[in-house]
């Protein structure tokens, strides 16, 4: 099932996505509606988020989780161990590494993207222009795509689902992935896929159709 992809410190009144511990690291915890904009301070610093148990957002507007990491800083992670709901009327997470370090994505419950249907947006939208990008999660949908990456890092492209079906796939190294038209794009990820690039290919689409791919 494969096809075609901050607010400072300072700066906002962080209700549900918290500092917590060493600069750049937040907690996200409880239930809200509302946006959450995260980007590390220092920008120099590595922006690191998790969630705690019970922490679930869907907005009415806007992406869920705006998340990014200025040319300065030193990667980008998201972790949610929790099983939590993740859901925007936007993206559901959108990530954004534009400085050295990885980016990783590791989702363990349902994230879902323009799910007021009045929007085209992806699950995962993840753009990375640092070392590796790895995406690993379970239930994802969208009304565009399910998971769609950039990936302009030195590092390897790997994306992994966990969902139960067919056996793992694993791609080569097309330079993009394009979703054909059938069937509705809106179709959740729900079969197991483990796909690994290497660095320098520039994009790839997660949906539910069939691989189609130029080069």
């Amino acid at each position: 099932m494969l096809g075609t992809l901050c607010l400072g410190y300072g700066r906002r009144a962080y209700a549900d996505c918290a500092p917590s511990g060493s600069a750049g690291t937040y907690a996200c915890s409880g239930s809200t509606t509302t946006t959450q904009s995260l980007s590390p301070a220092p920008a120099s610093a590595p922006l690191v988020v998790t969630t705690t148990p019970g922490f679930g957002i869907s907005t009415t507007t806007g992406d869920a989780l705006d998340l990014s990491a200025t040319v300065a800083g030193a990667g980008l992670s998201f972790t949610d161990a929790y099983a939590s709901t993740i859901a925007g009327a936007g993206h559901g997470i959108n990530a954004t590494n534009l400085g050295s370090g990885d980016l990783t994505i590791t989702t363990t419950g349902s994230v879902s993207g323009g799910v007021l249907q009045s929007t085209s947006a992806s699950g995962i939208l993840a753009k990375n222009y640092g070392g590796a990008l790895t995406i690993t999660a379970a239930g994802v949908a969208g009304t565009d795509y399910g998971i769609s990456t950039l990936n302009k890092g030195s590092g390897a492209l790997s994306i992994t689902t966990t969902g139960a079906g067919s056996p793992s796939l694993i791609g080569a190294a097309p330079t993009r992935f394009r979703l054909p038209t059938t069937p509705p794009r809106s179709s959740p990820i729900s079969k197991p896929i483990s796909l690994i690039l290497p660095a320098a290919t520039c994009s790839m689409r997660l949906a539910t159709d069939r691989l189609a791919h130029r080069r």
